[in-house]
């Protein structure tokens, strides 16, 4: 198969050969699949478990280095069932990572008691609403 644009989502029924029109030094694959597939820039065969071989578990995604000759010939070889959507990228950093999940919006860090009354106590820096003070006295 021959993948003219940046990124492309392909459908793997075992052992498939990409090909993009130009060479990129890393390629992000993220695992769209229920399955773990295998993914390989040096191994046609791309078999579970040998060498050059890296395995993408489902719903993960992976950096993998252009590794054939001097940054290989735009070939990557994948192995699995389901889809997976391949980006070719000139630097190792993924863009398939998961965004981390955000809190409530506030860094309260615990609390300290004071006569029986429970005070919060907030992280440097962090925004404290007129709701969360009180006066003691």
């Amino acid at each position: 198969m021959s993948i003219g644009t940046r990124e492309a989502t392909v459908t793997l029924s075992g052992v498939t050969t990409v090909t993009f029109d130009r060479r990129y030094p890393y390629f992000a694959v993220r695992n769209d699949s229920s399955a773990p597939v295998y993914i390989s820039t040096v191994s046609a065969d791309c078999t579970a478990g040998a060498d050059g071989v890296v395995a993408v578990p489902k719903d993960g995604s992976v950096v993998i280095a252009n590794c054939g000759d001097i940054f290989g010939d735009g070939t990557l070889y994948l192995n699995g069932s389901g889809t997976v959507t391949i980006m070719g990228q000139y630097d190792g950093g993924n863009r398939f990572r998961a965004a981390k999940k955000g809190g409530d919006g506030g860094l309260k860090t615990g609390g300290l008691t004071l006569h029986g009354q429970v005070l919060p106590i907030y992280a440097v820096g962090e925004a404290v609403d007129i709701a969360d003070t009180e006066v003691i006295g």
